[in-house]
């Protein structure tokens, strides 16, 4: 009996190679959800800034027609009029009677889509709701958060400079 080497059959070692893949697989993507958990322990203030931003409406009332305070947000928040080529920045999605949609990307991508609606409450009054509808998040927080804070502060600013008031906002002051 002479010393023969032991083979694998194909079967076995592809089934053996598809093992070890999926392994590989298995535990890179649980070292990146490790990491993104990392992540907001250790950014725990603007993890929770983040959520507060993206999903707390800002709820306002206004004494005028609702076409008036869509103006007047469209031009307090001054965005391009289309997606930016490559940087990103706040442009005019989409305008309807009742609606206007911003997002925050480029043509690429949006970090996020915020729309201000409105619904006239009675002859030139207006109750209004500003939401972020979509967002992006990389290693568990909110992708352009000071953004979305930057226009729940100019959606208040066009508020309060057509005397209305702002019920609820996480960021912008009640007033």
């Amino acid at each position: 009996m002479g010393g023969g080497s032991a083979s694998i059959s194909p079967v076995v070692g592809g089934l053996i190679f598809v093992a070890v893949v999926v392994a590989i697989i298995l535990v890179q993507k649980a070292m990146a959800a490790a990491t993104a958990k990392a992540t907001q322990g250790v950014m725990r203030g603007t993890h929770k800034r983040g959520q507060a931003a993206a999903r707390a409406p800002v709820t306002f009332t206004v004494p005028r027609p609702a076409g008036e305070v869509l103006d007047q947000v469209v031009t307090t928040v001054n965005a391009y009029p289309a997606p930016p080529a490559l940087v990103g920045g706040l442009y005019l999605k989409s305008r309807v009677a009742d609606a206007v949609v911003f997002g925050f990307g480029s043509k690429l991508a949006d970090s996020f889509v915020f729309r201000v609606a409105v619904t006239g409450t009675e002859p030139g009054s207006t109750r209004g709701t500003a939401k972020v509808l979509t967002w992006t998040e990389t290693n568990g927080l909110v992708d352009a958060v000071e953004h979305i804070e930057k226009l729940q502060g100019r959606i208040a600013a066009a508020v309060t400079e057509l005397g209305g008031r702002v019920v609820d906002s996480p960021g912008a002051p009640v007033v």
